[in-house]
């Protein structure tokens, strides 16, 4: 089978801008261009060899706006230090900054760069060849899982927000907090690595439980984990005899509400008081 050409294609409203970015910056080089073709103008950038190319259109009188989200990546994978140690200097010889990137993994071996038009480019200092996932397994908290417990939340957590007080007491002593009054904590493996985890919390009426501490590495998403976490518990809540599960949450991880919301979760229609400054979404299930 012949190995099709991909074309990334974009609008823009700033097409010279984009040719600094990614010819002077980048480094590719421009392919082709042209000029009132059905009313755009265009550019095709990319390598000659390569079996890729990006291809950036405008159509003049009619406004693109920026990118949609911080999240939106070209991923360039150079394993050779040297080669990606260059490919950095010469974005910021050429006057580009590089950013934090919005989820922190591509940042443990990457840099990333922001378009004019918002969009990023990750630089990343890898090799990557498609694997055969690893099955997810799920399991329940045991002596020593602590330290992995609080790990996989301070990471997230530290990231966006600010460990509270109520944050510690569920993190340093997960067994007098949360197991002890009846709760439990569900771990996910991968090859024999904690990659996530989440927690159920017994609430004082006896019926419900609040989901909490859901966590999973950054290493380990896009393979459905926090799912797989959230449906384990809203079961174990059916197994326990419980009636409703709550949580909170915070409006700015659109990522985790996209996922209760999927999991069947609702908004509150009254706030409740929070031990957590950063709470400003609560959210139940009720089960039949």
């Amino acid at each position: 089978m012949t190995t099709p050409i991909l074309r990334v294609a974009r609008p823009t409203d700033n097409l010279p801008a984009l040719r600094h970015f990614y010819c002077d910056g980048l480094g590719l080089q421009q392919l082709a261009s042209f000029t009132a073709h059905n009313g755009f103008d265009g550019l095709m950038l990319g390598h000659p060899q390569a079996p890729y190319h990006l291809e950036f259109t405008h159509q003049p009188g009619h406004v693109v706006g920026r990118a949609p989200t911080s999240d939106n990546l070209l991923v360039f994978y150079l394993p050779d230090a040297d080669e990606w140690q260059a490919a950095v200097q010469r974005m910021e010889a050429t006057g580009f900054v590089s950013v934090p990137s919005y989820n922190p993994y591509w940042d443990v071996h990457g840099r990333t760069f922001e378009d004019p038009d918002g969009y990023r480019v990750v630089l990343q200092q890898a090799a990557w060849a498609p694997q055969a996932a690893s099955p997810v397994t799920l399991r329940d908290f045991q002596p020593g899982d602590q330290p992995v417990f609080r790990q996989l939340n301070e990471e997230w957590i530290s990231h966006y927000f600010t460990l509270e007080p109520a944050d510690l007491k569920a993190l340093d002593h997960p067994e007098e907090y949360i197991l002890a009054p009846g709760g439990c904590i569900l771990l996910a493996e991968v090859g024999g690595q904690v990659v996530g985890t989440c927690a159920l919390i017994k609430m004082d009426d006896g019926r419900s439980y609040e989901l909490a501490k859901m966590a999973v590495s950054p290493a380990a998403q896009g393979q459905q984990i926090g799912y797989l976490l959230g449906q384990a518990a809203v079961q174990r809540v059916r197994d326990l005899g419980g009636a409703r599960v709550y949580l909170e949450s915070n409006s700015k991880l659109a990522p985790a509400l996209a996922l209760y919301r999927k999991l069947g979760f609702q908004d509150l229609a009254e706030p409740n008081p929070s031990p957590y400054a950063r709470a400003d979404v609560q959210m139940e299930l009720l089960l039949a």
